[in-house]
């Protein structure tokens, strides 16, 4: 084994003593699996006989079955709807060892149904209030934060603008826990400022700045504009493309995309940011956290639908890198 591959091992073997908090939108995604044989006479759209469903974890929900996969310690927070698709939520939660601390409420479960034909998404159905959430339901969720106490290494907020994250709560996280990553949403880009990492897409960064992103200097730039406005490491994933690194010291570093066959990207930057989370929360450099990150974005997009890594797949992804 090479000193580089016994490193990365290091880190992987170090999940399992991290403690990480989730908070944020969860989600329930539903997939119809099927195939198309003929066109609607009602409409030109297909017909898919729908010959199977698949339910899984999504939104934050998916960021911290990311983090229970690797053998993290995981809790998630967060609201979820009085209603059939909630009860199934909680229970996929549990079914995956994730302690869940999860404020119940009037909205409705956000569920995100998705018809699929031979690996082809053909539509995404979205049921959700994304309405910002009222003062009382906010402090519940609130107090439910508080009340786990001060045990965790690490919070990740996945952030979907679906009401979850406020000024409040990123406050609270921020005075609890040394490291806070967060997967942003352009419209609460101020309230992020002093966390550890955020990471978003290239299109979530031009709407971070309200800008258009074209170029490799339009990047560059608009990197290094996050960085100052928001004293933290940005982290832009970019799909096919790799994942550029803008540090805080100014510094930059490009990773390359490993994906030998993309399949389907759902969910691939919750995978993203659950590694980077991870690494950083075992006391990895932060260089070794995104090669890391960047190997499980890798190995997610090449399998059907919303899916996680185990650590003895990141681990042979590192010794063969």
């Amino acid at each position: 084994m090479t000193q580089r591959a016994a490193a990365f091992d290091r880190v992987i073997a170090g999940f399992r003593r991290s403690r990480v908090l989730v908070v944020g939108d969860v989600m329930l995604d539903r997939f119809l699996m099927g195939d198309v044989h003929r066109i609607n006479p009602e409409a030109p759209v297909p017909i898919l006989r729908v010959a199977g469903e698949r339910l899984a974890p999504g939104g934050a929900a998916n960021a911290a079955a990311n983090l229970a996969s690797l053998g993290a310690a995981t809790v998630v927070a967060g609201y979820v709807g009085n209603d059939g698709p909630g009860r199934r939520l909680q229970a996929l939660v549990r079914g995956r060892g994730i302690r869940a601390a999860l404020v119940p409420c009037a909205r409705p479960t956000i569920t995100k149904v998705r018809a699929v034909a031979r690996g082809q998404q053909l539509l995404r159905l979205d049921y959700e209030d994304d309405r910002a959430v009222g003062r009382r339901l906010e402090a519940k969720l609130l107090a439910a934060v508080k009340g786990l106490g001060r045990r965790f290494d690490a919070v990740l907020i996945s952030d979907y603008d679906k009401g979850v994250v406020t000024e409040r709560l990123v406050e609270l996280c921020l005075e609890r826990v040394p490291i806070v990553t967060v997967d942003p949403a352009p419209p609460h880009r101020d309230l992020y400022r002093g966390v550890t990492m955020l990471t978003p897409n290239v299109k979530e960064a031009a709407a971070l700045l309200g800008i258009d992103i074209r170029t490799d200097a339009e990047l560059a730039r608009a990197g290094a504009e996050l960085v100052g406005r928001l004293e933290a490491h940005v982290l832009v994933t970019r799909g096919e493309r790799g994942m550029t690194l803008f540090r805080r010291d100014g510094g930059r570093l490009h990773l390359p995309t490993v994906a030998k066959e993309v399949i389907d990207v759902t969910g691939a930057g919750d995978t993203v940011i659950a590694v980077a989370t991870l690494a950083l929360a075992g006391g990895a450099p932060l260089e070794r956290a995104l090669v890391l990150a960047n190997l499980a974005a890798g190995l997610v997009v090449s399998k059907s639908g919303t899916a996680t890594v185990s650590p003895e797949e990141l681990r042979a992804a590192a010794r063969r890198a």
